[in-house]
């Protein structure tokens, strides 16, 4: 009787192991894999913490390059890390807190770009100042979305 519960639990265990492989995978996708509007309502907030939180790492990988070289010049650094660390270090606590809880309107996607406004009031200044634009452009670089480029307001 103890060989047939092992084996009972032991079938139980090898059939779960497929799930929990789909599962895991999915979880470990990165972020902003996911398709159209999905995948850049996912990017956003990242972004947007990341800024917040000076995790220059993070948040320039959610960046192209195109990006990450205007956020420099704008922020008179050499390079994207510097910059964001220079961006958060210029937030005050309000702006802070706006950008990690930023809200976004639907994204507008067109094929591999994509457009979406957040919702910032002009109390939020510093939120605003530090994105450059309420409204970020992203685009699909090797199947995941990055931010692009900053809109002129």
């Amino acid at each position: 009787m103890r060989h047939s519960n092992r084996v009972h639990v032991a079938g139980i265990v090898f059939a779960a192991l497929p799930v929990l492989a789909v599962v895991s995978c999915s979880e470990g996708r990165d972020p902003g894999q996911r398709p159209g509007a999905e995948g850049v309502r996912e990017v956003i907030p990242l972004y947007t913490r990341a800024l917040a939180d000076g995790d220059g790492s993070k948040a320039c990988s959610l960046m192209s390059m195109a990006a990450q070289e205007a956020l420099a010049k704008r922020t008179v650094n050499d390079g994207c890390l510097q910059s964001v660390q220079t961006v958060a270090d210029g937030l005050d606590p309000a702006s802070a807190v706006a950008l990690r809880e930023v809200k976004m309107k639907d994204p507008q996607v067109d094929g591999s770009s994509a457009t979406v406004e957040l919702q910032l009031n002009p109390s939020q200044q510093g939120a605003i100042d530090a994105l450059g634009s309420t409204t970020l452009s992203l685009v699909q670089i090797d199947e995941r979305w990055h931010i692009d480029a900053l809109s002129a307001e």
